[in-house]
């Protein structure tokens, strides 16, 4: 796919393998042209983007999941992301699951449902930003 970097989350996931396969500088570069090219403050304006449906938080998760990971995210943005996500939180009451909304308007109502996917994603770029955690270490080959 020539234009993985056009959608957010591939480019994220780009940056996870180069910096597992000892590309540490190339990583970075991937991660900041993805943000610098498709975060506009709010969420993720990429390829994939619909204005009609928002922003999706899972790529958010991503982002503050790999930008801490490499070590490429201020305190400042590094909470952005965060308060982007926790904003995203359902509160688990009576009849309803917690979780986190898969999309949300900028600014706005959150839109869709929670699902396990977002949920998971969102709570392991949180996870990162509680215990932080950096993998700078090449994938092994044997």
């Amino acid at each position: 796919m020539p234009d993985w970097q056009d959608y957010a989350d591939l480019a994220f996931y780009g940056a996870l393998n180069q910096n597992l396969l000892g590309a540490q500088t190339t990583a970075r570069g991937t991660f900041q042209s993805a943000m610098d090219r498709l975060f506009n403050g709010g969420g993720f304006v990429d390829k994939a983007y619909d204005p009609s449906v928002g922003y999706l938080t899972y790529k958010v998760g991503l982002a503050l999941h790999v930008g801490l990971t490499l070590g490429m995210l201020s305190d400042s943005e590094a909470q952005t992301l965060g308060e982007i996500i926790l904003a995203q939180q359902e509160t688990a009451i009576l009849g309803k699951v917690g979780g986190f909304y898969t999309h949300y308007g900028q600014p706005g109502p959150r839109v869709a449902d929670v699902n396990t996917e977002t949920t998971a994603l969102a709570l392991w770029g949180l996870y990162n930003l509680a215990f932080p955690y950096r993998l700078y270490l090449p994938m092994v080959r044997r």
